[in-house]
């Protein structure tokens, strides 16, 4: 396992500077981003831009939570269930 897999900051949510942004670089091998759904392209949309939206490295979009958390414990969950079904799926033969 690489030095950087090991790394204690690459396992979890850190705050990125004065943004209500959260950013996670490796959880079981996803990249995962969490922030408020407020860009002008988000309110376009019809997102509350009082809620959070989850984005990993799938890529997969997840908006509507409430607060930080319930975004962070959907991307734990998500990234967990899909390294397990990575961890499942068998090669095709050629």
């Amino acid at each position: 396992m690489s030095k950087l897999s090991q790394d204690p900051k690459r396992k979890k949510f850190i705050k990125q500077g004065e943004y209500e942004v959260w950013k996670c670089l490796d959880y079981k091998t996803f990249y995962m981003t969490i922030r408020k759904t407020n860009l002008k392209t988000d309110i376009a949309k019809g997102y509350n831009p009082d809620e959070y939206i989850l984005v990993t490295s799938v890529p997969e979009y997840f908006h509507g939570f409430k607060t930080f958390e319930e975004a962070e414990k959907k991307g734990y969950k998500r990234a967990a269930e899909l390294y397990e079904m990575r961890l499942k799926s068998r090669p095709n033969k050629l």
